[in-house]
């Protein structure tokens, strides 16, 4: 079920912002399901069945002189636990808890699938010269699996086996930032995505975001990408390359440090519309090197599928 409010929102006394706009929109998306797993039955409501259940806000406000502001902010929720959204704490100190993940400290939370704002956060302004973002930024891998099947993340789609496997950036990298070219050549246009590595001694770990950046043990995110757009055809390829090789992370749960591997992505995908069916293809490939040289992963996969 998918449902659409617009609201016309006054953000500022200014006649910058007499064109602002406020958009609230949202897929629920929930259903019955029966699993049968070599012998082991389940069945009941379950969700993500056709799309991932999330709300989004949007404002958009038309500066004047070709200049437009933009700003998206996603959750993404679980519509059938409110475990999945608020998390569950779990006691680990043996080892053998915390849900299953492994060993850690007591009172260690999991399961927070659904914290506010845990999507996509993006601001933006758009002009002549393309459109300037910055943020917490879908990616174009993701772009590049949504042009190779017809059914987005969702169950049937393959991600996780596929994309969501070998995805080097995961979905999105925080604290990125986005160029976006005009549209030319008939319907191309560029995309660049960027992130400067954040490094530090393993004394100043600290794998989440804080206010300071400097310390932060973050890997460097580079990713050009090609999209072609026009008519009955959509095009994506791009490169991404994660490295934090020289990033001290901490494990979850148990507080080690170690530096990261250097991941390396490649992705094409397209799809073409035939009037009454679409045709969709794809090819994905990522290798990540540790800091010793050894080869940690090197997988690919072909996508194939056709829609009505």
């Amino acid at each position: 079920m998918k449902k659409t409010l617009i609201a016309i929102a006054a953000l500022a006394a200014t006649g910058a912002f007499a064109q602002s706009t406020v958009t609230i929109d949202g897929v629920v998306d929930a259903g019955y399901v029966s699993y049968d797993m070599k012998g082991t039955k389940t069945s009941g409501v379950d969700r993500n069945l056709t799309s991932t259940s999330q709300i989004n806000f949007r404002v958009s406000s038309d500066l004047g002189g070709g200049l437009k502001a933009a700003w998206r902010s996603e959750t993404d929720f679980v519509p059938t636990s409110n475990g999945a959204n608020q998390g569950t704490v779990g006691n680990a100190a043996s080892g053998t808890g915390n849900g299953g993940v492994g060993a850690g400290a007591t009172g260690i939370t999991n399961g927070t699938q659904s914290t506010f704002m845990n999507g996509e956060q993006i601001l933006s302004l758009t002009g002549g010269f393309g459109a300037v973002a910055f943020g917490a930024i879908n990616n174009t891998a993701l772009t590049v699996n949504g042009y190779s099947q017809p059914f987005g993340t969702a169950i049937g789609s393959g991600f996780r086996a596929t994309s969501g496997a070998i995805l080097t950036n995961g979905v999105r990298n925080d604290n990125t930032m986005q160029y976006t070219s005009p549209v030319f050549a008939g319907g191309f246009k560029v995309n660049l995505i960027n992130r400067k590595a954040q490094t530090g001694s393993a004394a100043s770990n600290n794998a989440n975001y804080n206010a300071s950046l400097g310390a932060q043990q973050m890997a460097s995110v580079n990713s050009l990408a090609a999209l072609y757009n026009a008519g009955p055809i959509n095009f994506v390829a791009t490169r991404d390359v994660e490295d934090a090789t020289g990033v001290n992370s901490t494990t979850a749960g148990t507080g080690a440090a170690a530096a990261g591997n250097r991941n390396t992505y490649t992705g094409v995908g397209a799809n073409y519309n035939f009037g009454a069916a679409t045709v969709y293809a794809g090819w994905q490939t990522q290798k990540a090197v540790a800091t010793t040289g050894v080869t940690a992963s090197d997988r690919s996969t072909t996508t194939l599928a056709a829609s009505t």
